[in-house]
Order: structure tokens, then sequence, then C-alpha cells
């Protein structure tokens, strides 16, 4: 499975967060400080960490699988969700300040 429940929980709860945030001039200094640190190291080891226990309670002690190798792929997941919802969010900055301007 490419993506786990600790995964989709992530998901859901950091775009939910990214759409209800009203204050986008907090956002800019804070935000991108937070999305590096979740995102580059904090999310992707704790995925990595609940999946490979997953799959130790499944299948016993660690054994060379697909399974275990694909945990590895987590990281770069985890890079590319975060340029994306970083994107999602400096689009959403760009036409808030269009909309102000009244060049929209």
């Amino acid at each position: 499975m490419l993506f786990g429940w600790f995964d989709l929980i992530t998901y859901l709860t950091i775009i939910s967060i990214f759409l209800g945030f009203k204050n986008i001039r907090f956002m800019i200094s804070f935000g991108v400080l937070m999305y590096v640190v979740l995102f580059v190291i904090l999310l992707p080891a704790i995925s990595v960490s609940i999946e490979l226990h997953r799959i130790e309670v499944t299948y016993g002690p660690w054994y060379e699988s697909l399974e275990v190798m694909y945990t590895l792929f987590r990281f770069p997941m985890y890079w590319i969700t975060g340029l994306f919802i970083l994107g999602l969010y400096i689009r959403r900055w760009h036409y808030q300040d269009l909309k102000k301007s009244g060049k929209e």
C-alpha cells in the first residue's frame, strides 16, 4: 500500500489546516519553517517507524522484502507532497494579493 493510515490522516490534517488558516502573512514566515521540518524530517521518520512496526507485527522479525524496501520511498513521497502543498499555499497567497490589488 502506497499510503498508510498514518499518511492519510496526516495529509488530511495538514491540508485542512492549510485551507482553514486565514492569516497569510504569519504563515509565510512560520509556515515555510513548519513545512520544512515536518515534510523533510519528522513526518517521514514517524511514518517509516509505524510501517516497520506494522511489518514486524504482521510477519515477525524484519526480513528482506519489498514491504521493507518501499518504506524508504516514504521520504521522497513526503518531499513531493510537501512541495505540492507549499505550491498550493503560494498560489493561494498570490491570488489573495491579486484580489487585494484589484487585478483579479
